[in-house]
């Protein structure tokens, strides 16, 4: 699905939970964009802590009414269909 935006170059499949600067540069990325929901690792710091110092994350707002989870379901039906 992310693929398919006009302003995404390449999507770096299985990539690391934790993102950080490296995982960035080695895949020339300019940001690591994500939803505004929590993201923590097993010993609660952020996932984004290293790319948002660095002033390389963008954050998506959530839009009410409209479920990830949803979409891709109804993607799912169509494709079967």
């Amino acid at each position: 699905m992310v693929q398919a935006i006009k302003w995404v170059d390449e999507v770096v499949p299985a990539a690391p939970y934790v993102t950080t600067l490296e995982t960035l540069d080695k895949y020339n990325c300019d940001f690591c964009v994500h939803g505004n929901d929590i993201t923590l690792t097993v010993d609660g710091r952020d996932t984004y802590e290293e790319v948002k110092q660095a002033g390389r994350y963008r954050e998506c707002k959530r839009t009410q009414g409209v479920s990830t989870t949803d979409l891709v379901g109804r993607m799912l039906l169509v494709t079967k269909a």
